[in-house]
């Protein structure tokens, strides 16, 4: 949403009108202002809306040694870009410029180097930190004068609150455009300005290039060991890929943290007291057999779904997609996470999807005996398939289950430990080809006892699946007129 104000200024008998943009949604408050100077071709309007830089320094941390600064659209060649750094109490420490030779691509770093000045990055009052920006066009007047045609003059500068941003490039080698489409996003190492993530993890969000926010859905977030994996769903994917912005330090934007708005089907088995406060129905009401868990998965959580007790042709439970997927054209990938608490009755975990009548495909964990399975369904009788073990798999341990229902008839599943999810190094694999087209629209967790299941989602899969590039942090520079 965008809010306009004006404000009529005079100056020396000239009219200025001053034009304020301020993008949000009620969500982000980055603010954008543009101003015009005078009319028609001599008008001057700031030439970008937002940025972001960061320090790097040397001899253990203690001279600032460059600056980097990035911008989300492109600068025309004859730009000239002015970084300068000051102290707390407004002091110049330094100040470097460049005029653009070339165009420089978007999301490109700027780099401009301070190691001569010999600067104490202890004496660097990072807020006050400001990036100007000329645009180079003008054109000369019959009469030798210069008229400026579109003088575009901006100052940047970190705002009243610290805010960082991540360039997050996705590319897709496929040929048709994805929509809605569920990005997973890994985070580790420097790639995040952690104790800032840590401090507020509330304040994380994400803009596409056009400045909508997107809904994400934060999956695993571990500030102690610095890593994490975010869900985004990216409204439009081209061939060749786009990039989103990901910033964080400011503000509360948890409601968009919401993994139901992600995926097409999702339950992290939060909000809900009974297993059927959440929409899921018995397959034997005189047998129940799943109730809440008391332990979870997902960051944020408390809860899972449990499978506490009787076998698998006894009980389960069944939850409606609330849509169809049509096997004969269409491949879905359903992922949940699995916790073997103890035998109990049987060792065999078992989700999958099925149709009305109950038949269809899942996944089977044999955690007691080390091994992974395909399950097939027939009228909701479970038949396993493509048995293999030694992954290692162990009791009281969290795995990550990746199940692909193909429409060329092959049935795949894979199986990760946390560490290996963030690498995509599964413990194991098997696949069973199975060309029976079902229209699926029911989830069941069935199978033996004890078992928690967590963070079940189903989602469109693709051979091409988009990859996601974080690139380095930045402080968010938001642009203002300057005259």
């Amino acid at each position: 949403m965008f809010n306009m104000r004006r404000l009529r200024i005079t100056l020396l008998s000239l009219a200025l009108l001053l034009l304020v943009l301020t993008v949000g949604l009620a969500v982000p408050s980055i603010n954008v202002n543009v101003q015009e100077l005078g009319a028609g071709s001599q008008r001057v309007v700031s030439p970008t809306g937002e940025g972001g830089f960061y320090v790097t320094t040397y001899l253990f941390g203690l001279l600032v040694y460059d600056v980097h600064v990035i911008f989300p659209t492109k600068l025309e060649a004859g730009t000239v870009v002015n970084v300068s750094l000051y102290s707390s109490n407004g002091r110049l420490l330094g100040s470097r410029g460049v005029r653009l030779t070339d165009d420089q691509p978007a999301n490109t770093p700027l780099v401009f180097d301070f190691s001569s000045d010999l600067i104490w990055s202890s004496s660097v009052d990072l807020s006050k930190t400001t990036v100007n920006i000329v645009d180079g066009y003008y054109s000369e007047a019959g009469t030798g004068s210069i008229e400026v045609i579109t003088q575009k003059i901006g100052v940047g500068k970190p705002e009243d609150y610290p805010e960082y941003v991540n360039p997050i490039n996705i590319t897709y080698s496929g040929s048709t455009t994805l929509t809605d489409w569920p990005v997973k996003v890994v985070l580790s190492g420097s790639d995040v300005a952690w104790s800032v993530l840590d401090s507020n993890p509330e304040s994380l969000y994400f803009m596409d290039p056009d400045g909508n926010p997107l809904h994400y859905w934060v999956e695993i977030l571990d500030t102690t060991n610095d890593y994490a994996v975010v869900w985004v769903n990216v409204p439009r994917i081209s061939p060749g890929g786009t990039v989103v912005w990901m910033y964080y330090g400011n503000g509360d934007y948890s409601s968009y943290n919401d993994g139901s708005r992600v995926f097409p089907f999702f339950d992290d088995f939060e909000g809900y007291g009974s297993i059927t406060d959440g929409g899921w129905e018995w397959y034997n009401p005189n047998n129940p057999g799943v109730r809440m868990g008391s332990d979870n998965f997902e960051y944020g959580g408390s809860q899972s779904a449990e499978k506490y007790q009787y076998f698998d042709r006894q009980d389960g439970v069944l939850k409606a997609l609330g849509f169809t997927v049509d096997r004969a054209s269409q491949s879905v990938v359903l992922e949940y996470w699995d916790k073997r608490v103890n035998v109990t009755r049987g060792s065999l975990d078992r989700v999958g999807l099925v149709d009305a009548s109950g038949n269809g495909f899942g996944a089977v964990l044999d955690v007691p005996g080390d091994d992974i399975r395909i399950d097939t369904r027939t009228s909701y009788l479970g038949t396993t398939h493509a048995r293999v073990n030694n992954l290692g798999l162990s009791t009281g341990t969290w795995y990550l289950v990746h199940l692909e229902i193909l429409s060329n008839g092959t049935v795949r599943l894979l199986v990760y430990d946390e560490s290996g999810y963030l690498t995509d190094s599964p413990l194991g694999s098997t696949e069973y080809d199975d060309d029976a087209n079902f229209l699926f629209n029911r989830v069941y967790i069935k199978g033996g006892s004890t078992y928690r299941v967590d963070a079940l989602r189903v989602r469109p899969y693709t051979p091409n699946e988009p990859q996601a590039q974080v690139d380095e942090w930045y402080y968010h520079l938001v642009f203002h007129p300057r005259p």
